[in-house]
């Protein structure tokens, strides 16, 4: 799979439509990564904005490697990998890292810097023991649901183990992130099938309301953007999680395993349909929306001035 070629799919988002549906966003944009056909980056209005005319602390930087357990080695790690290019990557925003990515869309190299990214949070000391590690596990599977916590709990052999969460001013977990790099990711270095990471943001209703959740949705957001990378990197809500949004989602080993062609869903029509109105090179994003339950898109409508007469015309 040449994920240089994959085309990108891009969402640009603003809290005040998408507060209530957090959960369910993730779990869509998770289904288009776990297709394998697609990246996917996620936008807020500050990141653009920031562009234009600068914008402060707009973002919880859950990048931020001097917060992780093994954060001083982030620079000798970097130079072992040939990753010299990257660096900085960690300090950018959603809308430079996209920038950055679409002028050399060199996704090896960015999934080698999640990677390294990814190692910073292994934590020897904390999860030295089996009744840590039986924790972390235990954590894994009360949080994500059963396909996706057995992605972790079925990896073999010794492992490195870590668990960030970052708080709020309150004290309260704003985040969760599980890190679990298996032998496999170690010998040879770098083997990212090997590795696995799960995200789980607050985003329950009362934390919704606060000041400070729109800080750290677009942080999520952001994280995001660079672990899709990751062959096994999990995103989920408290919220879609309540909601079981994320139980049908479609993993990336039954993708890859399914032929295509094969469903005939009611309104099979009305996709193809739309598909007939627009590019060839959109078929396989449709095809994937179309498994999802996405509502069907308006492929093309014409703008009309007050005589009704045709002055516009927008198409997929």
């Amino acid at each position: 799979m040449q994920d240089a070629a994959k085309p990108v799919v891009i969402f640009l988002d603003g809290l005040s439509y998408h507060r209530a549906r957090v959960g369910l966003d993730m779990a869509q944009r998770m289904a288009i990564v776990q297709s394998g056909k697609f990246h996917v980056w996620s936008l807020s209005w500050y990141d653009v904005q920031d562009t234009f005319t600068r914008q402060h602390n707009f973002y919880r930087d859950y990048l931020d490697t001097t917060a992780l357990p093994a954060g001083d080695r982030f620079e000798k790690l970097l130079a072992g990998y040939g990753l010299h290019e990257l660096k900085g990557l960690e300090r950018q925003n959603s809308f430079a890292l996209l920038m950055r990515f679409l002028r050399h869309p060199e996704a090896d190299s960015w999934r080698q810097f999640s990677f390294v990214w990814l190692l910073l949070h292994a934590d020897v000391n904390r999860f030295a023991g089996p009744e840590a590690v039986d924790s972390w596990r235990g954590g894994i599977e009360n949080v994500f649901p059963e396909e996706i916590a057995a992605k972790f709990i079925t990896v073999a052999g010794d492992s490195l183990y870590g668990l960030s969460e970052p708080k709020d001013h309150h004290g309260q977990v704003e985040i969760a992130q599980f890190m679990l790099v298996g032998q496999e990711a170690l010998r040879p270095l770098g083997e990212t099938s090997g590795v696995r990471f799960g995200c789980c943001l607050d985003d329950s209703e009362l934390r919704r309301e606060e000041n400070g959740f729109r800080l750290a949705w677009n942080g999520y957001l952001r994280l995001f953007n660079l672990c899709q990378f990751l062959p096994y990197a999990y995103f989920v809500t408290r919220e879609g999680l309540r909601q079981r949004v994320y139980d049908s989602l479609k993993l990336l080993d039954d993708s890859i395993r399914e032929t295509a062609g094969a469903t005939t869903q009611p309104g099979r029509e009305a996709w193809n349909e739309v598909k007939e109105m627009t590019a060839e090179t959109l078929h396989g994003l449709l095809d994937t929306l179309s498994e999802h339950d996405w509502p069907l898109p308006e492929a093309g409508f014409e703008l009309t001035d007050s005589r009704g007469e045709s002055i516009a015309r927008y198409k997929i």
